[in-house]
């Protein structure tokens, strides 16, 4: 494994591995729609107005005052709050003068997702102790959780291809058994 020793790496938690190896990375997820981690640590100017806007108030501030997801208290709607705030503060650095940013640090771009994560399920999953709970496939609105009858209790399933990401399924575990982490590969798709 290799280890990024980059300063701003050195923040990073828990780790990032090199692009070019076959290895998942995590990084924290950021505010839907955002740029590849690197790209966004770079233009993001720690303003908050992303955080202040966000509907849901699931957008808070993170390592080094960058803004990340907390799905703890609730789900993302995908209103795209985050992502015309974060346009319009570059717009307006750009009418006063200020270039010191190339481009906006969240950009929805046609055909990409919102998020490129991954999401399991750990033991804690009250499911997987026999106590009958369906609480995340209630409320999951893309229907990409199904319960799966392994015993007399029916345990929670995830397809991810057909998962948004939308965190429903994180705030409403009364186990805390939902773990979603932001890739380091996929999330550099479309961006330039």
């Amino acid at each position: 494994m290799q280890i990024n020793h980059s300063r701003r790496a050195l923040f990073l938690k828990p780790f990032a591995v090199a692009e070019h190896t076959s290895e998942h990375s995590y990084l924290p997820l950021r505010p839907p729609w955002s740029l590849a981690d690197s790209d966004f640590l770079d233009q993001c100017s720690r303003c908050h107005l992303c955080i202040d806007t966000c509907e849901e108030n699931i957008i808070k501030v993170g390592d080094a005052g960058y803004p990340e997801l907390d799905f703890s208290q609730g789900e993302c709607s995908f209103c795209e709050a985050c992502v015309k705030t974060c346009e319009g503060q570059f717009k307006q650095g750009l009418l006063d003068g200020n270039l010191s940013k190339s481009s906006p640090a969240i950009v929805k771009k046609t055909g990409l997702a919102p998020f490129y994560f991954d999401l399991k399920i750990d033991d804690t999953c009250l499911s997987k102790h026999k106590v009958a709970c369906q609480s995340c496939q209630e409320v999951c609105e893309s229907e990409s959780i199904s319960m799966r009858w392994l015993s007399s209790i029916p345990v929670p399933e995830i397809a991810l291809d057909d998962c948004t990401g939308c965190g429903a399924c994180l705030s409403i575990c009364p186990s805390n058994s939902f773990m979603m982490s932001a890739l380091a590969s996929p999330n550099t798709l479309g961006h330039s």
